[in-house]
């Protein structure tokens, strides 16, 4: 991990930094520039399991304080800016081995202090984090009995800042939406049914896609609609409407490009209010409710709507899903839909055709009742066509579902029917580095180590969807792979904070630098980069495509 020392401005994204800041007579000062561990921050891990091990070759945190001095704090920190895709970050680290300290957070810098779970015997950090969709700035605040403080501050993206779709894609940029690539049913957002090509001709949008105050915080797109989430908690949506995705009728306006009826301008959810997280599956989408109980609406053919009520059909009015409850992660697939509680539990429902469900069958039966997979155990989810993944609090990445492209990603092509650990390829040596974020969509899925410096790609390689550059002969890397390879990212570029892959087959990385990268198939635009990548194929090596070169 890299420990950024100071508050930067990169292009349109402002990303303080880790800090460390003490009050007291001798509180440490700042580490050294570029040092992979320093007082206040830990490398190589958001959440894992044991913190010792995290910090092993750090200066011992469990030291008692320096005569006069303020307690030593250490917390297990992924770059500042990274996106977590969970209501409630799990804190680990490291504090001065005192009786007398004492933990706290602040949701924000000047408001009120929090209690935290009392530091273990050894001084280990164990707790949580709640995180408002958008950006967090939350201070963790250890304090001994001589009123002595210190405090770091752990800066958090609750959302989606980059998502692709089919053929299509979206990034918000200070809260305004810009998009790009196909749109013959509407899905750009722009009134129109023109595709636009490039994501610089799209980030000064024209006013209809520019909301004022609430400004949105998370962007979603699957197939051929796309679904926002305003700071007040509110959705809007448009583009296809085919199984009342959009959450409202709509008149069949697509003329002649489509035969579906769709919304070409964003509009908002009826009913819909205090949604903290969004996900999209080809047609039908889910909203967390901050009250831990999840909505769903849109195409249920197999029960991806969670509610056994429901024979089928479709549903275009949000309605609760009955006996899920305490949700924390969402993600939805093709046909399938998954749910995260705050202890842990993986709920699957809707479509088993390649077994997603994880019970170690497969069947063409609807299967409506969120279930829990045994023995296992969650974070947050991700999801594609027909595979699921489950970010693990140890680092890990469990995966199952279709496999025959090898994007389950578990070292052997083949349906993988239970949750079965991701494992690394060649480039990594055969170990796999504890990972912070995993992405999915159509054949490939996509892992980011918590360092924020390696992409990990795997799946189908034929349109350059891995990113893997070009080969030792010099010919593209098109070849599929069943582990996780190294993307070839650029040299010099930041930390990555957020990746995302399309069904169509592009690939992102955002910087907190507020870099975009891209990587695959251009079909219709989806790539961005201007008109003269459209439906360009196989770009194997990731370049910048926004700000544009």
């Amino acid at each position: 991990m890299t420990v950024r020392l100071a508050s930067i401005s990169f292009g349109f994204f402002a990303t303080a930094a880790v800090a460390c800041s003490s009050t007291g007579s001798s509180g440490e000062g700042p580490p050294d520039a570029g040092s992979p561990v320093a007082d206040g921050a830990v490398a190589d891990g958001a959440v894992a399991d044991a913190a010792a091990d995290a910090v092993a070759d750090a200066p011992s945190p469990t030291e008692p304080t320096d005569a006069g001095g303020a307690p030593r704090l250490r917390l297990d920190l992924p770059p500042a800016g990274s996106t977590f895709d969970g209501r409630f970050f799990p804190l680990t680290g490291k504090v001065s081995a005192d009786a007398s300290v004492t933990l706290g957070y602040r949701a924000a810098p000047g408001g009120p202090l929090v209690p935290l779970p009392a530091p273990a015997g050894d001084g280990s950090v164990a707790g949580a984090l709640p995180l408002a969709p958008g950006a967090n700035r939350i201070e963790v605040v250890a304090t001994d009995d001589a009123g002595r403080a210190t405090t770091v501050t752990v800066e958090l993206y609750f959302g989606h800042r980059v998502s692709v779709g089919n053929s299509q894609a979206a990034l918000l940029v200070n809260g305004t939406l810009a998009t790009w690539g196909r749109n013959e049913l509407g899905q750009l957002g722009d009134g129109t049914l023109t595709g636009t090509w490039s994501a610089d001709d799209a980030v000064n949008p024209p006013a209809r896609l520019t909301r004022p105050a609430p400004a949105r915080v998370s962007v979603v797109t699957r197939q051929t609609f796309m679904v926002a989430l305003a700071k007040d908690g509110t959705v809007e949506t448009w583009g296809s409407n085919s199984a009342g995705q959009l959450g409202y009728a709509t008149p069949s306006d697509c003329g002649s490009a489509g035969n579906s009826p769709c919304g070409r301008l964003p509009a908002p959810v009826p009913g819909v209010a205090s949604v903290v997280a969004i996900a999209a599956g080809t047609e039908h989408v889910l909203a967390l409710r901050s009250d831990g109980t999840v909505l769903a609406w849109g195409g249920n053919s197999h029960g991806q709507l969670g509610d056994p009520s429901l024979a089928g059909g479709a549903r275009t009015t949000p309605t609760v899903i009955p006996n899920l409850t305490d949700v924390v992660s969402i993600a939805a697939g093709s046909a399938h839909s998954v749910a995260i509680t705050r202890d842990g539990g993986v709920f699957v429902f809707g479509n088993n055709q390649y077994g997603q469900l994880g019970t170690g069958a497969v069947d063409t039966a609807a299967h409506p009742s969120p279930t829990r997979i045994s023995n296992l155990d969650g974070l947050t989810a991700a999801s594609a066509n027909y595979t699921v993944y489950i970010a693990r609090k140890n680092g890990a990445v469990a995966a199952w579902g279709q496999n025959q492209n090898g994007q389950a990603g578990i070292g052997v092509a083949g349906a993988a029917l239970a949750p079965t650990p991701i494992v690394a390829g060649a480039s990594w040596g055969g170990a796999l580095p504890a990972i912070g974020q995993v992405a999915g969509d159509g054949f490939v899925g996509l892992v980011l180590a918590r360092s924020g410096n390696e992409i990990g790609a795997f799946g189908l390689g034929s349109l350059g969807q891995l990113g893997l550059g070009t080969t030792a002969a010099g010919d593209r890397d098109l070849a599929n792979r069943d582990t996780a390879h190294r993307v070839a990212l650029p040299a010099g570029i930041g930390s990555i904070i957020e990746i995302e892959v399309g069904a169509g087959g592009p690939g992102f990385a955002l910087t907190d630098r507020g870099e975009l990268y891209g990587w695959g198939w251009s079909f219709q635009g989806s790539l961005g980069g201007g008109k003269a990548l459209l439906n360009a194929w196989a770009y194997t090596t990731p370049f910048r495509v926004y700000p544009s070169l």
